[in-house]
């Protein structure tokens, strides 16, 4: 089960699914990039797939309904989004046991303190962006 915040194109959960996750929830505020995301889905026949046009952080806000395995984190840039997000997703209670978190933030973004509590998996570099994969701790 994967959650792919901030969806924007989603390239991130589109990929997951294309090389098995059971299910991809995509988070996107643009309704024009929701729509796209839609076709796109269409395409390729996703039936496992679900789009909820709506802002990332308010979407988290909101009860859980199911946890995920691994939650895409890629929001705008400079906004304090990921802090938001990934605090979010600890305090509400979103993630399975052993989830995957994956972050991109531009590489002078300071890293959310709430991370403290993930292990890092791995990390590269690209520019001026940063990967990051977290893996949450039991």
């Amino acid at each position: 089960r994967c959650l792919d915040l901030f969806a924007g194109s989603g390239a991130l959960g589109l990929e997951a699914l294309s090389r098995g996750a059971g299910l991809c929830q995509f988070v996107e505020q643009l309704a024009p990039a929701c729509k796209q995301l839609t076709l796109q889905i269409e395409t390729l026949g996703a039936n496992t797939a679900q789009i909820d046009n709506a802002e990332a952080i308010g979407w988290l806000n909101r009860q859980p309904h199911q946890q995920f395995d691994i939650v895409f984190i890629d929001p705008p840039y400079y906004q304090g989004l990921a802090t938001s997000a990934c605090t979010l997703l600890i305090e509400r209670n979103w993630l399975s046991s052993n989830a995957l978190i994956y972050l991109e933030m531009a590489i002078d973004e300071q890293t959310p303190e709430i991370l403290q509590n993930w292990q890092l998996h791995r990390e590269k570099t690209a520019g001026q962006v940063c990967y990051r994969l977290y893996r949450q701790r039991e």
